[in-house]
């Protein structure tokens, strides 16, 4: 059994990164942006397409991909306005799923509603940091930050308890304790498990799929070995939804359900074992509070190459460490022309944060490679 016990806390422009640790072992990976809908937010938008055939309409929240509401008691209309809370985060190609909020109670409360652009976030709910200190405060131990700002803006809204163990460093903490190279292993869907066998993850749409190999093993010390590593590994890749596992025929379901459950419990996102179809698989439902590591990184579920705006915010973090070493109050960005693209337009916001870290100017220049994850920093 393990407890979290130390918080990696990496600010740089247009991200925020959190890992969280067991001594050793992370656990879990936390990836905020100003880009990502956060579950329990509340925005007011239009209705820009109604969908009688399914019952629900689209509702404009400013985001890449509109958010679905269901409409079974209500009648909407296109162009009209309405207050939402967005309780499923997005998924890939789909965008967030909304509840009804009581738009007439959100303008009584907010007077200055009226005066601003929409669509407009009402309100958000509590930060990551607020999250990890409600479901772990009393086992952390060290809370390790890297930051360029000053120490005191970035902790100002720190629960106390967590202020007091803080330490701040410029450091790139994520290369330094072995995050950037998990994370490049979450790229594949393969896990292997000691003694031989390994679980295959396939996140797809409508739910993911898990297949047990026993690589040899018996059958029950295949599954046993593989749903305590499916336990840790849907935390560590923030799997949500419907979850369905190929369990190996031959053991006491009622035991496996049990066994499993063990190590569930230790997860803060509830998950619940819904049972065993009548073809001997195990069916799970964990909840959905944030997009996928696979969802967040990678641009599909088969081809794990990562986002032009993952390359985009880690060639931002470059050039900050690069102008530290090298004095350089002026920097080119060389980079495939997704990747430039996204930093003039979707994280232009990330590169004028930077631009102000650095004191000096970041020059976007396309070149010729194919390979999307290359990039060159070089001074002017």
């Amino acid at each position: 059994m393990f407890s979290i016990n130390k918080l990696l806390i990496d600010y740089s422009p247009g991200q925020t990164r959190i890992a969280l640790f067991s001594g050793d072992k992370l656990i879990e990976i936390i990836f905020d942006s100003p880009l990502l809908p956060s579950v329990g937010s509340v925005y007011i938008g239009r209705v820009i397409k109604e969908l009688k055939n399914i019952n629900g309409v689209f509702l404009d929240l400013g985001f890449e991909k509109p958010g679905f509401l269901s409409n079974s008691k209500r009648n909407f209309f296109e162009g009209q306005l309405i207050a939402a809370k967005i309780i499923q985060p997005p998924r890939r190609g789909k965008g967030a799923k909304l509840s009804f909020e009581d738009l007439n109670k959100i303008v009584r409360e907010d007077h200055d509603f009226l005066g601003k652009k929409l669509p407009y976030q009402v309100s958000a709910p509590g930060s990551s940091i607020l999250w990890c200190y409600k479901n772990y405060k009393d086992t952390i131990e060290e809370i390790i930050i890297s930051s360029y700002k000053p120490l005191s803006k970035v902790t100002k809204d720190f629960p106390q308890a967590f202020r007091e163990i803080i330490v701040s460093t410029k450091d790139d903490i994520f290369f330094n304790y072995g995050v950037d190279e998990k994370i490049e292993t979450l790229s594949s869907p393969v896990v292997p498990l000691s003694g031989g066998g390994k679980i295959t993850i396939d996140e797809a749409e409508a739910f993911t799929a898990i297949d047990i190999d026993s690589g040899g093993l018996s059958a029950k010390e295949a599954n046993f070995l593989a749903l305590e590593k499916i336990a840790s590994e849907l935390r560590l890749r923030s799997i949500g939804g419907s979850i369905i596992i190929d369990i190996i025929p031959g053991n006491d379901p009622k035991e496996l359900s049990d066994y499993f459950s063990k190590f569930l419990r230790l997860d803060p996102v509830k998950t619940k074992i819904n049972g065993f179809t009548p073809g001997g698989k195990l069916e799970i439902n964990r909840r959905r509070i944030r997009p996928s590591v696979s969802e967040s990184l990678f641009q599909d579920n088969n081809v794990k190459s990562f986002l032009p705006k993952i390359i985009a915010l880690n060639s931002l973090r470059k050039c900050i460490n690069h102008s530290v070493l090298h004095s350089s109050l002026e920097i080119n960005i060389y980079a495939h022309r997704k990747v430039i693209q996204t930093l003039n337009k979707e994280l232009k916001f990330a590169v004028d944060q930077a631009e102000s870290i650095l004191k000096g100017k970041i020059r976007l220049k396309k070149w010729d490679k194919t390979d999307i994850s290359e990039f060159s920093i070089v001074n002017e």
